[in-house]
């Protein structure tokens, strides 16, 4: 080691009187060191890295933290939330989400969940700043020991992170698919299928749309052609294809097509074409590859880059642009930086088939992720952090968050869970899938042990604790489907209307609370009732046949399947059953029916309604009497529980000699066929307190209550005869028009009737007749109407004109097709039980329009009423705003339909028909309430439409396609007024109401019933009827014996 000389300057005012200036030498005493120049090359070394890695992190931060979410308040986390419905006595009657989530605040989640997905998913989390180096080197370590990615980096900030940058969009796309006709060219239609959100574009089919109708012309019925609209395609209309154009107008023409509704569109150059089309020989055509360049520039305009396009070779020839290409079968397009893309409005598009949006998989992803995490770090508090990821990870089965999981897995509250209910949900988030508890139970606990294990080791929990968690079965338990269980068919109609208006994303993602009108109590009556008179009815219809015929050598395997179906527990009573026939004593008419692995008895007794179908022969005189071939060996059949043989007694001791005392017994059943709607409306609030559109809703989704378009029959005869005693009539009297008061006491004629059918000689006569083919001469108005009279109700309607008929029938809601011709007063066109109902409640409301009511009340995520249409005694409000609505309510001037008055007369009409009339299976009732039956030809339809001062409900019965009549014996008095009154027994429960007050402006008086004029004391058989004041006879009837000139003169 050898020492060397170093120059040393010296001042010049150190040097003294020396000022040559002449070097000075001093000998440094530290000999050269390796080490020494190696620490000073490693500090300047480190201090360039460290300042280059610094700029280089500058400039990373600077180009990757572009378009990142600046959090600043847990205020700013607004994740999709459900909407969540309510009935009129708060129960949750439904929920509408992409993403089933419940917040839940921090408070309300149990430490030991917390410590749970913490020891589970990041054992570091309230060590590091939102970035863990160590972790991110031990998970390289194990995925190159492993050979495979084994291991994740990620912490639960990054994961959170990951949540708020969703920049991948997916599209995915198919020639010819749309959702609505405006997506496919002006040659076609969009054809879809149910339960598909999307359908294909076909050609359009220019089909017929007329009908033959009878109108009056020049006082006399003719035949004419119709075109009906409503027969074509939405974007169709129909009309006439006759050359001569007169014969157009007229009416006369029979072809009538339906054809687009638009004109022809042309075009000279491709911009005046919409999305997706292109301009071929001077018509704007769709155009996949044309729909698939517009998405490509659309995605272009919004910033967003396209990665990767997948298409058939012939179409990525023809696309112009920078980006991967790859042959597939059907188009999909891959974009990055999407954040700003509207997923809803690309899913419109034509063509389109799905829309995905994800988190992509990049290392410039990871970057992004680092960056918002630590962040994240810095704003908030580890409980807030881990808040979010609570509120927002999924876990399976459409859970997003621990809340939904929680009522998911176990029905209960995240407070209310158990050790070992909170390590399993914390085992879940790596693969919800693998671990589902419902179908991987083994795996769903192999994973529970794990959390608990990791628990145990990092100090969460004591041994004791663990050992308890793992001695604890673990029981799931689903949440019930609201949708299905409560109100279906309204919660539907209240979803469309909520998509209506607040569009697909507030739906789906508004987090709005929906109060409605619907009373669960009444509808689950209502349910029950509508239920047993279908069941009733669909027995008296008789026997259809088993489910199937099973072998025998296949006996086995089919109750074997049975018994792991229903499970070891005994059958239930009133429950319907699935059964194998294996035996038939025809001695004791006894089967010997096995359910799974129950065996029972199935007696003679217990179907005799079992008869093959006939709606022409009586159900009572036609009950099988014995087993005969009704059933055989290996039918599969329908049966139901009872609890005692006494529960199968008949009227005759035959037939309860078959039946078993002891023992397992059952009663032969089969899932009604006939349907049936149920709709009842509060006619003073217009809330829907009752709606049912079938017999169940999984079976056929279809709402007859509120879509089903039917013949309503004798129900539709008080519209006829509200509007006669509205308007009255206008004769002819020496050549002027004098108006005619019509007034309950007036008379008409019950005789037989035949209208020619105009110029047509060869045409049929039209020939109306009573239901009881029975005719009783003149009888007065309100006489007609209660004993429902087919003859005098078309007299009356003659008398007002169809015109005024249809007009009113407009006025009271009816928006259904109305046929000008004489069966309108019978109610030969169709009505929907709705719109029965809103005529009905608009008597009991005096003759003002109902304004119905579905959706009381919306709030939306931020506690904002959105919509209000709660009536003034809503129980929701206080005692303070029912007063203010209540002085509005007096204060706001309401549409009136008809005068009090008329609406007073109606009712009593009609109180008659429940009491003396076709409606006397009300009485049972015991309540005053008024209504109408209406029985249809062959009875394809029954109809029971009445009313109370507090309920208007209309029941209705039928099946869907008119493929056999119900009978001539099922009536709407014996039938749908059966229904109506079981579920009104149960819906007026503990109210009680006075009789229907009359209102100023209406007097009495006694009425001869055979002329119409006021009666005498001794005038026998005379009744009380009310009159308008003015309106009331003014003529008394001859006494005994006596006879005026004027008698021999009636007017027809």
């Amino acid at each position: 080691m050898s020492r060397t000389k170093e120059t040393l300057h010296i001042p010049d005012h150190l040097r003294g009187n020396d000022k040559q200036k002449v070097p000075a030498y001093i000998e440094n005493s530290r000999p050269k060191s390796i080490l020494r120049l190696l620490f000073r090359l490693t500090v300047f070394f480190g201090m360039t890295g460290f300042v280059m890695g610094s700029c280089g992190g500058m400039a990373i931060f600077a180009r990757y933290a572009t378009g990142i979410p600046h959090l600043n308040s847990l205020n700013q986390y607004r994740p999709p939330l459900p909407t969540v419905v309510y009935s009129h006595g708060e129960d949750v009657i439904g929920e509408f989400s992409a993403e089933r989530r419940v917040l839940v605040p921090l408070e309300k989640i149990p430490k030991k969940l917390l410590y749970a997905f913490v020891a589970a998913e990041d054992d570091r989390f309230f060590k590091h700043g939102g970035v863990d180096p160590l972790g991110i080197m031990r998970a390289v370590v194990k995925n190159l020991k492993a050979g495979r990615i084994k291991a994740g980096g990620s912490t639960l900030t990054q994961q959170v992170a990951k949540t708020f940058l969703l920049d991948r969009l997916v599209i995915k796309m198919r020639d010819g698919l749309c959702r609505s006709d405006k997506q496919c060219g002006w040659r076609q239609r969009c054809k879809t299928r149910a339960g598909r959100p999307y359908g294909r574009c076909v050609k359009r089919s220019f089909r017929a749309c007329s009908k033959q109708v009878t109108v009056i012309y020049q006082g006399k019925p003719t035949k004419v052609y119709r075109g009906y609209t409503t027969m074509c395609d939405p974007h169709e209309v129909c009309r006439p294809q006759c050359k001569d154009k007169v014969e157009n107008q007229a009416g006369l023409c029979p072809q009538w097509m339906c054809v687009p509704a638009a004109p022809k569109p042309t075009c000279q150059t491709s911009q005046s074409c919409r999305f997706g089309e292109r301009c071929t020989d001077g018509e704007c055509k769709p155009s996949f590859q044309a729909q698939i360049a517009d998405i490509l520039d659309k995605l272009a305009q919004k910033g967003a880059e396209v990665h990767r396009v997948k298409a058939p070779e012939k179409i990525l020839s023809e696309l112009r642009g920078d980006f991967k290409r790859k042959t597939q079968k059907y188009v999909e397009i891959n974009a990055r930086q999407a954040a700003r893309i509207n997923k809803q409005k690309i899913e419109r598009l034509p063509g389109v088939r799905v829309v995905y949006r994800f988190a992509e998989k990049s290392f410039k992803r990871k970057i992004r992720e680092a960056i918002l995490a630590t962040q994240l770090e810095r704003k908030f508090t580890k409980g807030q952090i881990l808040w979010l990821y609570l509120n927002h990870i999924y876990l399976g089965h459409h859970a997003h968050g621990v809340q939904a999981a929680a009522q998911n897995y176990f029905g209960k509250n995240v407070w209310e869970l158990t050790l070992a209910e909170c390590a399993l949900l914390a085992g879940l988030p790596k693969k919800p899938s693998r671990a589902d508890p419902y179908r991987y139970p083994d795996r769903a606990r192999t994973r529970m042990t794990y959390v608990l294990k990791r628990m145990h080791e990092m100090g969460y929990i004591s041994k004791a604790e663990r050992e308890q968690a793992l001695n604890e079965p673990i029981k799931t338990k689903a949440i019930p489907n609201l949708f299905f269980e409560k109100t279906p068919y309204f919660t539907e109609e209240v979803r469309k209307q909520l998509l209506s208006t607040y569009g697909k994303e507030g739906l789906l993602k508004g987090g709005m609370e929906v109060y409605t009108s619907i009373d669960t109590e009444k509808q689950m009556l209502g349910r029950r009732a509508l239920r047993k008179g279908l069941k009733n009815l669909d027995i008296r219809q008789g026997y259809r046949g088993p489910l199937g015929v099973i072998p025998k050598q296949h006996w086995s395997k089919a109750l074997d399947k049975a018994a792991k179906f229903y499970g070891p527990g005994p059958l239930k009573p009133k429950m319907i059953y699935a059964g194998l026939v294996t035996r038939i004593n025809r001695r004791k008419q006894q089967v010997t029916v096995k359910v799974g692995h129950h065996i029972g008895i199935l007696p003679l007794a217990g179907m005799r309604w079992a008869r093959k179908p006939n709606p022409y022969r009586s159900y009572k005189g036609n009950m099988i009497r014995r087993i005969g071939k009704t059933l055989r060996p290996g039918y599969w059949i329908l049966v139901e529980p009872v609890k005692s043989w006494k529960d199968l007694r008949t009227r005759s001791r035959v037939y309860d000699r078959t039946i078993p005392r002891r023992g397992l017994l059952f009663r032969l059943r089969q899932h009604p066929k006939v349907e049936g709607a149920l709709v009842s409306i509060d006619p003073h609030s217009g809330y829907i307190e009752t709606l049912i559109g079938g017999y169940a809703y999984k079976r056929s989704q279809f709402n007859r209550a509120l879509y089903a378009c039917r013949q309503p029959g004798s129900s539709f005869k008080p519209i006829v005869y509200t509007t006669a005693l509205e308007n009255g009539y206008t004769r002819k009297v020496r050549g002027k028009d004098v108006h005619e008061p019509i007034t309950p006491g007036s008379i008409l004629q019950d005789t037989p009737l035949v209208y020619d059918s105009g110029t047509d000689p060869t045409a049929a006569r039209y020939k109306p007749s009573n239901y009881s083919g029975r005719y009783e001469g003149d009888m007065l108005l309100r006489t007609a109407l209660m004993k429902s009279k087919n003859i005098p109700s078309i007299r009356l309607m003659m008398k007002v004109t169809m015109d005024k008929v249809i007009e009113y029938a407009r006025k009271f809601g009816l928006t259904t097709e109305l046929r000008k011709e004489l069966g309108l007063a019978l109610g030969q066109s169709c009505a929907k039980p709705w719109e029965m109902a809103m005529f009905y409640a608009m008597l009991a409301r005096g003759g003002l329009k109902v304004n119905p009511v579905f959706i009381k009340m919306v709030i939306n995520r931020d506690g904002e009423v959105v919509e209000d249409q709660r009536s003034y005694d809503d129980p929701s409000l206080s005692p303070e705003s029912q007063i203010n609505r209540f002085e509005d309510a007096l204060l706001r001037e309401e549409k009136r339909l008809i005068s009090r008055q008329t609406a007073y007369l109606i009712t009593t009409i009609l109180r008659q028909v429940v009491l003396y009339g076709t409606g006397v299976a009300v009485r049972k009732l015991k309540k005053p309430a008024a209504g109408k039956t209406g029985t249809t030809n062959d009875s394809f339809d029954v109809w029971f439409t009445g009313f109370t001062p507090l309920h208007a409900t209309v029941a209705w019965l039928g099946f869907d396609k008119n493929e056999s009549p119900l009978g001539s014996w099922e009536t709407g008095g014996q039938t749908a007024a059966p229904v109506w009154v079981e579920y009104m027994k149960g819906a007026t429960k503990g109210l009680k109401w006075k009789e229907f007050q009359a209102p100023p402006g209406i007097v009495w008086r006694r009425i001869d019933p055979k002329t119409g004029k006021l009666a005498n004391v001794d005038t026998s058989g005379a009744i009380r009827l009310p009159f308008k004041a003015g309106t009331e006879p003014k003529d008394r009837v001859n006494k005994r014996g006596q006879v005026k000139a004027d008698d021999f003169y009636k007017e027809m």
